[in-house]
């Protein structure tokens, strides 16, 4: 948080890339732990991108060779467009009443009320360069970064009102 560590984990996960990555929300769970607040430079990397504390970044991230998804939200006030800047872009999808605002730079921002807001990739043959590294079905072994600017109307208080940043719901 803010460029400090305050928690890791390691272990083995289950990747299903026949779903959807969800961005903001989740497509399964009814709005029950969908942000409430607002999303900004979205980037989602194959490397490693911080191995100790950091000062963050005060201006938009940037594509490279390991960028699988990057989002500035640069568009006009109130767009449900969203663009995928990296170098294989992708198909994003606005649900719900997700849509561009004024930003923290550039020209725009998304924000999420909390009920039923998420945005998705329609692509799941993509979806593997999206998955938590581990030795699950679909699983690449690999590193990977998921890193936004976030700033929630309201933090939760339990796990019963936790938000839902990045998601990829298994439904079996």
């Amino acid at each position: 948080v803010d460029g400090i560590q305050v928690a890791s984990a390691t272990g083995t996960y289950f990747n299903d890339s026949s779903n959807n990555l969800t961005i903001g929300g989740s497509d399964a769970s009814g709005g029950t732990y969908d942000v409430n607040g607002y999303m900004d430079e979205i980037r989602i990397s194959n490397v490693v991108r911080y191995t100790a504390d950091f000062t963050p970044s005060t201006t938009a991230f940037t594509s490279d060779s390991n960028t699988k998804l990057l989002i500035h939200s640069n568009t006009t006030m109130g767009s449900t467009t969203f663009t995928d800047s990296s170098g294989s872009p992708h198909t994003i999808t606005a649900n719900g009443d997700v849509m561009n605002v004024v930003p923290k730079i550039g020209t725009g921002m998304a924000v999420f009320d909390g009920n039923n807001d998420y945005l998705n990739f329609n692509d799941s043959s993509t979806m593997p360069e999206f998955m938590i590294p581990g030795n699950g079905e679909n699983a690449d072994g690999g590193t990977i970064t998921y890193e936004t600017w976030i700033s929630f109307n309201h933090l939760p208080t339990s796990d019963s009102n936790a938000h839902t940043i990045f998601a990829s719901t298994y439904d079996n």
